[in-house]
């Protein structure tokens, strides 16, 4: 039988979440931005030049595109670098939305899609 709170910075320890880690310790490294800003450039220059989520046509602008992994690595740096499990993403909306309902950020439901 679950027992309440003995205080009120006992239950605020308790609801605390687990920190992320920073985007460098995720492996968001610059040998990062240099392998998908090669990996956007190859998908340009082949004509894939859309959002996988919402196939909407990305202008090349670098603040516009981000490269997405398909399936979360979760820190596993052999997926994190398989370049079949990559995807080009709008930044905004689709990449955000994919973030949050992924990491459980916001109100987000799991079936929020543009």
């Amino acid at each position: 039988m679950p027992t309440a709170p003995r205080s009120i910075s006992h239950r605020n320890r308790q609801r605390q979440p687990e920190r992320r880690k920073n985007a460098n310790a995720r492996g968001y490294t610059y040998e990062w931005e240099l392998a998908s800003a090669a990996w956007l450039t190859e998908q340009f220059s082949m004509g894939n030049a859309t959002c996988s989520w919402c196939g909407r046509l990305l202008s090349g602008a670098r603040s516009d595109i981000v490269v997405d992994h398909i399936i979360d690595h979760k820190g596993n740096m052999e997926l994190f670098w398989d370049q079949s499990n990559w995807q080009s993403l709008c930044r905004k909306p689709c990449h955000s939305q994919k973030t949050a309902r992924e990491n459980g950020f916001g109100r987000m439901g799991n079936d929020a899609h543009i």
